[in-house]
């Protein structure tokens, strides 16, 4: 079974992401005034486990629930076709070095938990 992991980017995510816009306001959220920042996604096998606290997951759903509880690390498991979690960022940052600065922070915190795929 082959898997692909993909994020939207460029015109066509953009195009995509102003559809939504629309289609949202349509039935009364208000999602034009996204952040001035940075907003990605993307999608990664979900650990086994972590050899940190020495914990074990079933599924994506349990180790998604852990990253919530325990990392304020919130994720959206992906049971049906494999056991995957998306990642979704969304920051604002005031130059590069804070994007970084922000970045070097989330995988400070994910290599801590030392997960096992």
């Amino acid at each position: 079974m082959t898997h692909k992991i993909f994020g939207l980017k460029g015109l066509h995510g953009r195009q995509n992401t102003q559809s939504l816009q629309v289609r949202f306001y349509q039935i009364a959220f208000d999602a034009a005034n996204l952040p001035q920042g940075g907003t990605y996604f993307l999608y990664t096998p979900s650990p086994k486990g972590l050899e940190g606290p020495g914990v074990q997951f079933a599924n994506a759903e349990e180790a998604s629930q852990f990253l919530i509880k325990e990392q304020s690390i919130c994720t959206v498991p992906w049971d049906d076709a494999g056991s995957f979690l998306r990642f979704s960022v969304t920051y604002v940052a005031e130059d590069e070095a804070a994007e970084d600065a922000l970045m070097a922070e989330t995988e400070a915190r994910l290599k801590s938990l030392q997960p096992v795929f």
